[in-house]
């Protein structure tokens, strides 16, 4: 008997180990995360960048504040697709509006409705053409076209391979305001999870940039700007198109600018910043203007006459 039940509890130990190893769930299979896109598709995005920080002006040694807040639509237009896979398209930018200092702020000429065309690639990595419309401003994020560029350049750092959760790979994203082409930042990304949503699969990906800015612009003024910029962010990625959803960053830049002094006496102008630029791009629907069709008339049915009518 003791035999007996010892042979059967060795046998229910083993059925228990077998239905355990056939309950353990199957390794979740990789997803691709890529831009899916056509010739004339249109997406709209609603972006907002806060800017907040401090300035020090050259003679002055007081910290000045500089809190610049840009809010605008862009309209992502896909023109056509090239021979290697990647996209001619172009940002449309409107309905801009800028403060300074919780002031509303004059936009340069030609910022608001500006156009920044580009290359796409299936990766989202977006690279401006060299045919960008200039715009004003200190650099840096000081202007509003140059922020809207260096937003938009640095949106989509998608993965080349498909993913699972805790999957990472690094980036290096040129900063489109760098006219040299010098300046770049290195983003590492993480898959913190994978949702399912309305029959599609969202990715969530936390990514943290970092680097060194060592650059010379030309505008306003020929000026050379050195510093460090380290952020962190977390974007919401669709599997099915590719498309980010929602991706709030945020960025801390400590510049110094050195340039020629205004008065034109061959001094030199150093001018300290320290700015946290805070940054959401979040999807919207395109709204579509209702299509009123006319049905023409009908004519009008002629009635039998009664009977013992005259005719």
């Amino acid at each position: 008997m003791k035999l007996r039940a010892l042979l059967s509890v060795g046998i229910l130990a083993c059925s228990g180990i077998a239905q355990a190893q056939n309950a353990t769930p199957a390794a979740p299979a990789p997803v691709k995360i890529e831009l899916k896109l056509a010739p004339g598709q249109i997406r709209a995005y609603k972006i907002s960048v806060d800017q907040k920080g401090t300035m020090t002006l050259p003679g002055s040694g007081q910290n000045m504040p500089l809190n610049i807040g840009v809010t605008a639509y862009a309209k992502l237009i896909v023109d056509k697709q090239n021979d290697d896979g990647t996209w001619a398209a172009r940002y449309k930018i409107g309905g801009m509006k800028t403060t300074m200092n919780g002031a509303p702020m004059n936009l340069p000429s030609g910022t608001d409705g500006m156009t920044i065309k580009g290359i796409l690639s299936k990766t989202g990595a977006f690279k401006p053409t060299d045919d960008q419309p200039k715009s004003s401003g200190l650099g840096m994020g000081m202007s509003p076209g140059q922020s809207m560029s260096n937003v938009l350049g640095n949106l989509m750092n998608l993965p080349e391979k498909a993913v699972i959760v805790g999957d990472t790979w690094s980036t290096v994203v040129p900063l489109p305001f760098d006219a040299t082409g010098k300046s770049s930042i290195t983003v590492d990304s993480k898959v913190l999870g994978i949702d399912h949503q309305n029959g599609d699969q969202i990715v969530r990906i936390q990514h943290d940039s970092s680097g060194p800015l060592n650059m010379t612009m030309t505008q306003p003024m020929p000026m050379n700007i050195a510093g460090t910029i380290k952020g962190s962010g977390l974007s919401q990625v669709s599997v099915n198109s590719g498309a980010p959803l929602d991706d709030l960053s945020t960025q801390h830049m400590t510049l110094t600018v050195t340039g020629q002094n205004p008065s034109g006496n061959g001094d030199k102008m150093n001018i300290s910043m320290d700015m946290v630029m805070t940054s959401h791009i979040e999807s919207v629907v395109l709204e579509r203007k209702a299509v009123v069709v006319k049905t023409p008339a009908k004519p009008p049915v002629k009635k039998a006459p009664a009977k013992g009518a005259r005719k």
